[in-house]
């Protein structure tokens, strides 16, 4: 309980941090949109502004990459905080919620101007928990941005789901959604877990023969659950967070009764010819960035419309923090959303 409760005080610690740097001026770090050349983005530097490495040395010095602790702390904020908008944002977006699909679907659209373009937002959390803040400031950001309505679904948790649950409902939701939105402007975009979730829903609808969106924007996305992939362990002495046990075990509760390299569970081992076109962002303090270069190598040798975007020192979805390269890296996003 003592621990427990240290751990609390600590991650309120960096929320606090994260929150007052995103009221102050910085300035603008570098970033980096790598070439596809393997050996060029090894050898491209990228220098660090100070935000992130206030934020970065916060994470070691706590060592937040613990993940027990980290479990414990998750488990606690769900049970006390389901998701829902922060309510700063009821004030300025129209939002409603719908639940004829066992969980909450929100929809957070702008009072006007409102484009035709559709965002469905899948949010990451190891599979286990559900929005924080980053997610619905990233969401906010969509709407101001691109005028467009985002679709955030409260998608099933494991472990008391699993990714047949998960799906169940997606599917279900994108089989709705299209009946009154050309897929054309549907764009499916996720981080972390759900960025790796993005990249399997697509791949499931071209298994079920129906229409691919626009697009598929993955943000550090997992692809892999069994993280095999020996070049790993070197990333993971440069990531603050992530923790591979705790990645491991994830994988597994999601998994649920499919084998963990099930396209499902793990989309690198699923189709990618025939899926829409795909937009990848990633850094290499992020262990899940060795996965991602060979799904970018996959994607190459097959010749299928996959850009890639490798960040020098970014951490796993440091793109949502609230830091000089994190502001610009959004920007690109946002391009790719509203081209």
């Amino acid at each position: 309980m003592i621990a427990n409760n240290i751990f609390k005080k600590r991650f309120f610690v960096i929320a606090n941090l994260i929150i007052l740097l995103l009221c102050s001026k910085t300035l603008l770090g570098q970033s980096g949109v790598y070439p596809k050349n393997l050996e060029e983005i090894m050898n491209i530097k990228l220098k660090k502004s100070w935000a992130t490495q206030i934020i970065e040395n916060s994470m070691r010095s706590i060592n937040i990459k613990e993940g027990n602790r980290l479990s414990n702390y998750i488990n606690s904020l769900n049970k006390s905080t389901p998701a829902k908008p922060l309510q700063s944002m009821f004030l300025i977006y129209d939002i409603e919620v719908d639940d004829h699909l066992g969980h909450n679907v929100w929809t957070i659209e702008p009072k006007k101007d409102m484009s035709e373009k559709v965002v469905i937002y899948l949010h990451g959390g190891s599979y286990t928990y559900n929005f924080m803040a980053p997610h619905w400031w990233f969401i906010s950001s969509i709407v101001d941005n691109i005028r467009a309505k985002v679709i955030a679904p409260d998608y099933p948790l494991a472990p008391e789901y699993n990714v047949t649950h998960v799906f169940d409902m997606l599917v279900k939701l994108y089989t709705e959604l299209i009946k009154t939105v050309d897929p054309k402007n549907i764009s499916i975009i996720g981080d972390s877990a759900g960025g790796g979730m993005s990249l399997a829903f697509g791949q499931l609808l071209l298994e079920k023969g129906l229409p691919q969106p626009e697009q598929l924007i993955l943000l550090s996305p997992c692809v892999d659950v069994t993280l095999t992939n020996p070049e790993i362990i070197e990333f993971d002495k440069d990531d603050p967070l992530l923790n591979i046990d705790s990645i491991l075990e994830a994988g597994k509760n999601y998994a649920g009764p499919l084998d963990r390299t099930h396209f499902l569970v793990s989309p690198i081992y699923g189709k990618l010819i025939g899926l829409a076109p795909i937009s990848l962002y990633v850094g290499t303090h992020d262990l899940l960035v060795a996965d991602c270069r060979k799904l970018n190598c996959m994607a190459n040798d097959l010749g299928i419309d996959f850009s890639y975007y490798e960040y020098e020192g970014l951490f796993h979805v440091g793109m949502l923090y609230p830091t000089p390269e994190g502001s610009e890296i959004r920007k690109e996003i946002l391009a790719d959303l509203n081209d």
